[in-house]
């Protein structure tokens, strides 16, 4: 028996050995190399952390990769789950340490009081090295360059500079109602066509002004010839760049954990992402120098009118005749654009959603302007502190469907300790957004859209609340991270939720025997931002609204 268990033992030491030739050498020296990773890893943490305090809890992960296989596309829902482990959750993710914030009251504590050490990021170099976008303030580190950068979007989208912005605004709001009034079906790819008109409007001083649509002759005078819109080159440049950003996104990649690999040549990676992230960078870099030139010639020649790029030219200009800083200008101008399309069409497209299934809040809304405007009078800026009620529909829309579920991460730039845990320097540092907008300890009902939570119930008239947490603190980013263009964002959402409810009701789609069709409220990311299916919708003038689309067709055509 003995020679026959020594014998058996033999010959499965044999097959093991076979098993382990088999094995491809790359894959043997590449699990050695995890492994002393994250010895190594250990071995610095504990170093760092000479009173020993714990890194912040969190699930069980799996030797050498951690928790990476975990995570999937939808990150913040498993974070959410993971929410049971604490305020603050700890991972790893192939021997990279990640913390999760789930709370506002931890957010708040790092990320804004703390700003100063948590407001770095480290680079995604699949797209700053191999796709080009080593310029964007999105995955800057902190340092010089971000600084500069962050000046510059304070300088021409401020809370103080987008008020010389509002008359542009204005009329890319009720331009975009009329066309809507004209093609109601269309009214997602209208909401989308806008978003791009007032992003190319303001930031490249691009406005046909006397024309219901604002970019038909843009086309002609960036490149020369006249084009359909949905086939201009710019257009399918920013649609390109969305789309390649959402799919670089959603898979992390060896050079995410392992910097080291990043100065491998792209081919290594494959041919057919080496082809992508090479069109990926001719084409970001397309969609900033084209229509930087041809401001800039503008600028030059006197005949710029006022908009974020020749603002920029014009305070960077030397006595020589040099713009001081043009990739930096550049790098603005195009995150600009292609930032700020995708979060207002996301945001635009769920307000019409709601309204559609929430036709009380919708009636609470228009009576509000109603009160507030004549029968023909059509809404301004000046309205808005005059309806409490839309102010608070805005807030709701971004609290019920956030744009952004979860940030991209921040980067801690030193050890630091909290609340008796251990937070290791370069930590990536996620805030869960969608687990904060739907706590019921903050917003009872959290699924449901009320905007009635944000106005307070012991004033007579409706009055926002300010004991509650907002919303526009949440999607807007945090310390020195916060998005320089909030106060844009906001007024332009809020001026064509006006214009919209002023005009329009909006309601649910009947089959053909008169019953409701409800919209399905998957929502995905597509591009960079939370967006709902495409969806069906109701949309027809008000008894108001006949009168008010004869001023809004008057209006635009002076």
């Amino acid at each position: 028996m003995e020679a026959g268990a020594d014998g058996f033992m033999s010959e499965a030491k044999r097959i093991v050995g076979q098993a382990w030739l088999a094995v491809p050498r790359s894959v043997l020296l590449c699990c050695l190399w995890l492994a002393t990773w994250r010895i190594y890893n250990i071995w610095c943490d504990r170093l760092r952390n000479p009173r020993r305090l714990p890194f912040p809890p969190g699930p069980k992960g799996y030797p050498i990769v951690g928790n990476a296989l975990d995570v999937p596309a939808e990150s913040w829902l498993k974070f959410t789950e993971w929410a049971v482990y604490g305020d603050v959750v700890g991972l790893s993710m192939m021997g990279e340490r990640a913390v999760v914030l789930n709370t506002w009251g931890s957010i708040s504590a790092l990320l804004n009081k703390r700003g100063a050490i948590y407001s770095s990021r480290k680079p995604r170099l699949l797209f700053s090295k191999y796709g080009g976008w080593d310029f964007s303030l999105t995955f800057l580190p902190h340092g010089e360059n971000f600084l500069l950068q962050r000046r510059f979007y304070h300088q021409i989208i401020g809370s103080t500079a987008v008020k010389s912005f509002h008359e542009i605004i204005l009329k890319n709001a009720r331009t975009l109602a009329l066309q809507i009034s004209q093609t109601p079906l269309q009214f997602q790819y209208l909401t989308r066509l806008s978003a791009i008109n007032l992003n190319i409007a303001l930031i490249f001083c691009i406005l046909n002004r006397g024309s219901s649509s604002i970019i038909a002759d843009t086309v002609a005078m960036i490149y020369g010839f006249e084009v359909n819109l949905e086939n201009a080159e710019w257009v399918k440049r920013l649609d390109f760049c969305l789309d390649s950003l959402e799919a670089l996104s959603k898979v992390p990649h060896a050079t995410d954990f392992f910097p080291i690999l990043a100065n491998l040549p792209a081919w290594v990676w494959g041919n057919k992402l080496n082809h992508l992230l090479d069109k990926l960078k001719a084409s970001t870099n397309k969609l900033g120098q084209e229509p930087y030139n041809l401001v800039k010639d503008q600028v030059f020649s006197g005949t710029a009118p006022h908009c974020l790029v020749a603002d920029l030219i014009e305070s960077n200009r030397t006595s020589g005749g040099d713009v001081k800083h043009e990739r930096e200008i550049m790098a603005v101008a195009a995150v600009s654009m292609i930032a700020g399309v995708d979060t207002t069409v996301s945001a635009i497209d769920t307000f019409i959603l709601a309204m559609m299934l929430y036709p009380e809040a919708q009636k609470k809304a228009q009576e509000e302007l109603d009160a507030v405007l004549t029968d023909i009078r059509l809404p301004t800026f000046e309205d808005r502190e005059s309806t409490p009620y839309l102010s608070a529909v805005l807030k709701e829309t971004l609290r019920w469907k956030p744009v952004a579920p979860l940030t991209i991460p921040h980067s801690v730039i030193q050890d630091d300790e909290y609340n008796g845990m251990f937070i290791p320097k370069d930590t990536r540092i996620f805030a869960n957004i969608w687990n904060m907008v739907y706590n019921s300890d903050d917003y009872p009902e959290p699924f449901e859209f009320i905007p009635e939570r944000f106005l307070d119930p012991s004033s007579k008239a409706p009055q926002l609340r300010k004991d509650i947490l907002d919303p526009e603190e949440l999607l807007f980013g945090f310390g020195r991270r916060v998005c320089p263009g909030r106060a844009f964002a906001t007024a332009s959402l809020w001026i064509n939720m006006a214009t919209l409810l002023a005009i329009f009701e909006i309601s649910l789609p009947v089959d053909p025997e008169g019953n409701p069709i409800k919209p399905d409220l998957d929502y995905r990311i597509d591009g960079i931002a939370y967006h709902p299916k495409p969806y069906k919708c109701h949309i027809k003038p008000r008894l108001q609204g006949v009168s008010r689309l004869s001023a809004l067709r008057e209006a635009l055509s002076q």
